[in-house]
């Protein structure tokens, strides 16, 4: 108001400086031409038909300096423009500049003409999931998105962004401090691996927590794993006898009782998996609904030639949907159930939408918000039937007594309220 004030804009992303005295970066692609026949400071950049520049292989490493200064080869050049002498740049690229945009290279990764066609980028880009630690929040991902937008502008890339979805991964702790080289709380992998083998390693770093969240190293949890694994062979393998010869059963036409309520877990547990794995990258939710089944298996006998092929599929999905999390286990599983070729190449199972949709659902019954019974009906009924059912229940029927329904509330498949005064 009184005109002593003045808007100013405050800038926090500094130039990014990137070229690095060492030797294997990328060659930056400039000649500093002796005479400075450009008039001016003598800079003159490399033909584009002498693209790419490559780096030489008569070096010295000394480890001090930059190895590049000692070829003399790679140093000398002559000038594009003048046809005199020239010095080439010898500092090299950060390799940020590399990481930055190599996503799209690989939609066209031999094209010898151009970084990549627009075209194949239009098609494959952007990204669906980018996954990095919270380091890489102020480095790699600024550089790459800020790379992405200079792409956009040049009309290389379509997209303002360039990928989808941002996954931060949490980090390993031990003993409540982050795992590093440096704090010596290292823990080595090799050593685990040699002591639980690699499959028990993995399970547990996924299972310890979503991808978002810290984990704990726990030499407890671990052997937590390396039991159930072995569960699963104990259970697969142990019990292949009694699938040998038969096929998966394929329907639920059929089954009954236990053979169609297990039939029904297989694809619950595939349908969930398949959403937490290929959605919600929540890996430990998917291995705890495969121990799920596991427990269930574990008290299944099947009756009858039908129950055999349910056991049989089991058996499969379960090593179909362990062979990410655990790879080696479930290979060696495979062939000794007889499966056909690898069960790598057996692809993701799919799931019978209807079998994982339950015949019954329970529906919990309240009046005035207060709850006062549960009632079983079909998971197909229509509202009426189903308060019908809930206003039939004998305890609600106490507290219906005498007095009037002015409100029915349903949420279907959970919840009827009933209001009454």
């Amino acid at each position: 108001e009184q005109g002593i004030g003045r808007r100013t804009v405050n800038w926090h992303l500094r130039d990014w400086g990137i070229s690095r005295q060492r030797y294997w970066g990328t060659p930056i692609p400039i000649l500093y031409c002796l005479a400075k026949c450009d008039g001016k400071d003598g800079i003159v950049p490399v033909p584009y038909e002498d693209l790419p520049v490559r780096l030489p292989e008569d070096v010295e490493f000394t480890g001090e300096g930059n190895p590049l200064e000692t070829s003399e080869r790679f140093r000398r050049a002559t000038c594009p423009r003048c046809g005199g002498q020239a010095r080439r740049e010898v500092e090299t690229m950060d390799t940020f500049v590399d990481s930055s945009w190599y996503y799209a290279r690989y939609c066209d990764p031999k094209n010898d003409r151009l970084p990549f066609d627009p075209e194949k980028a239009r098609q494959w880009l952007p990204v669906d999931v980018y996954v990095g630690g919270p380091e890489h929040a102020v480095m790699h991902l600024l550089y790459f998105r800020f790379w992405h937008k200079v792409m956009r502008d040049l009309g290389l890339v379509e997209t303002d962004e360039p990928v989808r979805r941002l996954v931060t991964q949490g980090i390993v702790m031990k003993d409540g401090a982050k795992m590093s080289k440096s704090l010596g709380n290292t823990v080595s992998p090799t050593e685990m691996i040699q002591k639980y083998g690699a499959d028990t390693v993995r399970m547990f770093m996924l299972f310890a927590a979503p991808p978002e969240k810290d984990i704990d190293w726990n030499d407890d949890a671990v052997e937590g794993q390396f039991r159930f694994l072995g569960r699963v062979w104990r259970t697969v393998v142990g019990r292949a006898s009694e699938v040998e010869g038969v096929e998966a059963a394929l329907s639920m036409e059929g089954l009954e009782g236990p053979d169609l309520e297990t039939y029904r877990r297989i694809h619950k547990t595939v349908k969930a998996v398949t959403r937490d794995v290929g959605e919600r990258l929540s890996f430990n939710t998917a291995i705890a609904r495969i121990m799920e089944l596991m427990n269930h298996l574990a008290a299944y006998r099947p009756e009858g030639e039908a129950g055999r092929r349910v056991l049989r599929l089991a058996f499969e999905r379960v090593c179909q949907l362990l062979h990410p999390f655990a790879p080696h286990l479930t290979e060696a599983a495979w062939e000794a159930l007889g499966g056909e070729g690898l069960l790598l190449e057996s692809g993701w199972p799919a799931f019978d939408e209807a079998a994982t949709r339950d015949e019954t659902v329970r529906i919990a019954v309240q009046v005035n918000g207060k709850l006062r019974g549960e009632v079983e009906v079909p998971a197909a009924a229509e509202r009426e039937e189903v308060l019908a059912a809930a206003k039939a229940h004998e305890n609600v029927q106490r507290f219906l007594e005498g007095k009037a329904v002015r409100k029915e509330i349903l949420v279907p498949g959970r919840l009827v309220n009933l209001v009454v005064g």
